[in-house]
């Protein structure tokens, strides 16, 4: 059987609107995969799905978008050449093989990548679940089936009154049929990375009504995994918390943001994996409370493999004003040192792994600089005259001031001005010593 240029080899797989063959590219000789639509499912409406898929894919260029090489038509059946994949799908791969917890988290960090890309295209997907993600046995994420998605230039008139998606993996807003962005597409990223934690979607339900009034409504529960360090679940149900926000405004802002997130959980899974080879106990020491004096600055909050001892010092005598203590749990293995002594010791610890604490050091004596010492000699030299001013002042007689009195200027004669006035007038006792002229 030959379909255009493509001469079929092999049938992949079959759905209902469709059959996906393998086939080989007479004109360059390479393999491809036709996607050939079923004359029971062709009608108007698919065939606008089928070439809003080709248009969409053929507009981006990215390693984690199925390549799209051809699209034709072949006895009036739309059909679309496309890159031969060798792998699984992301269903298929979760229950042949059990998937590590750094290799589950790299497929959302690939499938995010691939959906920036998409969004700056203008396409959102709108249809994201775990059949429509391809890992190859490179383990190279690729996003599929853009048979639903939205292009930022085109009508929306080809889905007027329809809901198209996969309910349990649908947004709020997808299910009310609101106005849609990239935002939705990252729900449906949460959706499916609760889904790889747990075997079941966050909003699953008897049938699609009820599960599409708890996407709406509720809220869902949080994730219990065994296996994982409590840091990890904590930052894990950090990002699934604001990939399943009911409002578009409370999630990331673009899929950037939230591979952002993953990438950095990938990071503090790889170094606690490096920990756990050093030391296979390290996930199973014993939890204890720590006091902290307050004088000391926790900078990092993190797991804590051993501590150095500190060097012996003599306890310091007890005071009656003592610092509070503040309660901190740590994950220590072996000897717990004493803090209630503060010494001199820094810790280097890697990032993200141990508590930096840092004590503050007595610093140098105090000295007087050269400014300080100029101004208290100012300061001196200004008191030391005062004084001797003071002292002076005492020793010099004052001066007689006139003393003025309406129509009479009364002159005060100094002592020995006064007695030798009376020498002079001793006939006359009346004189007064004060000499009165009239004004």
């Amino acid at each position: 059987m030959k379909i255009g240029k493509y001469e079929i080899e092999d049938e992949l797989g079959r759905g209902s609107m469709g059959v996906v063959y393998r086939a080989r590219d007479t004109l360059l000789d390479r393999h491809v995969a036709i996607k050939l639509i079923s004359t029971e499912a062709l009608d108007d409406w698919t065939k606008k799905l089928f070439e809003r898929e080709a248009k969409a894919v053929a507009r981006m260029s990215h390693p984690n978008i199925v390549v799209v090489y051809d699209f034709d038509y072949f006895e009036n059946q739309p059909y679309i050449a496309m890159e031969l994949l060798k792998g699984a799908s992301l269903d298929d791969l979760f229950y042949e093989k059990k998937l590590e917890l750094k290799d589950t988290l790299d497929i959302i960090h690939q499938t995010l990548n691939g959906l920036q890309h998409a969004h700056d295209q203008g396409v959102i997907h709108r249809d994201i679940k775990p059949t429509n993600i391809f890992v190859s046995d490179s383990g190279v994420v690729k996003i599929m089936d853009f048979g639903v998605a939205r292009l930022a230039a085109t009508s929306s008139t080809v889905t007027e009154g329809f809901v198209l998606g996969t309910p349990e993996y649908m947004s709020p807003e997808q299910v009310k049929a609101e106005s849609l962005d990239g935002r939705t597409d990252l729900f449906s990223v949460g959706t499916m990375l609760y889904w790889l934690f747990t075997n079941e979607t966050p909003f699953s339900a008897d049938t699609a009504h009820s599960t599409m009034f708890k996407i709406v409504n509720e809220e869902p529960s949080p994730l219990q995994v065994k296996g994982i360090s409590h840091h990890v679940l904590a930052d894990l149900q950090s990002i699934l918390n604001r990939a399943l926000a009911k409002d578009p405004a409370e999630r990331f802002a673009s899929a950037s943001d939230m591979a952002k997130e993953v990438k950095s959980l990938i990071l503090l899974v790889e170094q606690e994996a490096d920990f756990q080879e050093e030391d296979p106990d390290f996930e199973n020491a014993e939890t204890v409370q720590v006091p902290i004096p307050k004088f000391t600055t926790v900078k990092k909050t993190a797991q804590m493999k051993s501590l150095p001892p500190f060097p012996s010092e003599t306890p310091a005598k007890e005071t009656k004003q003592e610092p509070p203590e503040i309660e901190r749990t740590m994950q220590l293995r072996g000897q717990i040192p004493d803090l209630s002594v503060a010494p001199e010791v820094t810790m280097a610890p890697p990032p993200l792994q141990r508590t930096r604490v840092e004590v503050p050091t007595p610093g140098p004596v105090r000295r007087f600089s050269k400014k300080n010492i100029i101004i208290a000699l100012i300061l001196l030299l200004a008191a030391l005259w005062g004084i001797y001013r003071v002292i002076v002042a005492q020793k010099i007689p004052t001066r007689p001031h006139p003393v003025v009195t309406p129509g009479i200027v009364q002159v005060c004669l100094l002592p020995e001005v006064r007695q030798e006035a009376l020498n002079l007038r001793a006939g006359t006792p009346q004189l007064s010593p004060v000499i009165r002229l009239p004004l």
